[in-house]
């Protein structure tokens, strides 16, 4: 039974490390979104530069039908009121984290002598490398031609080789879904 909640335990304790995507949306000026009724997506998806359709772009088209879906949008293989475009990015961070101070029980000198009592540096700080992805999903009035809501999430990935996990992905999407401002047929 302690077994069994250390595992627990350590379950919640890495399922709090993982953190939420930063999302952030835009709507254009003027336009209400609850007027448009179907959505399809654009031919040629950003995500698909090589011509075919990509794991990735195939993960994305069934979270982003799924999410519109869920809110009253119906998938229209011709003439939908809007056109999705979808595309992820991955980018190599850098971030400084401090370690802690050295130990100096008279009080260490800082400014230009350093942490230390006789200059040595302060803490002993590590630069941490990682991969930063971002999912884009833009909304296109077809008879315009014309986007009228984007929305991007910026997250931090696990995989060191690259890729965005599908997990990911899903959670991405579903994240810049919550902050979409309408549900179909509703203006």
């Amino acid at each position: 039974m302690l077994r069994l909640y250390r595992v627990l335990g350590l379950v919640l304790l890495l399922a709090g490390c993982a953190t939420a995507p930063e999302v952030r949306t835009d709507v254009a000026q003027g336009v209400d979104l609850s007027r448009f009724r179907s959505f399809g997506f654009e031919s040629r998806l950003a995500e698909d530069a090589d011509g075919f359709a990509s794991l990735t772009s195939q993960r994305l088209r069934a979270a982003v039908t799924r999410e519109m879906e869920k809110r009253g949008y119906v998938l229209a293989d011709s003439e939908p009121d809007l056109l999705v475009n979808v595309s992820t990015g991955l980018q190599d961070r850098a971030r400084v984290v401090p370690g802690p101070a050295p130990f100096a029980p008279w009080g260490g000198r800082r400014g230009i002598y350093g942490g230390g009592p006789w200059g040595w540096p302060g803490g002993w700080d590590r630069v941490e490398t990682f991969s930063e992805g971002t999912v884009n999903v833009d909304l296109i009035d077809r008879t315009r031609r014309q986007m009228v809501w984007q929305g991007m999430a910026v997250s931090e990935t696990a995989d060191r080789f690259g890729r965005v996990a599908p997990e990911q992905l899903d959670a991405s999407v579903a994240a810049i879904f919550e902050r979409f401002p309408a549900r179909a047929g509703r203006g």
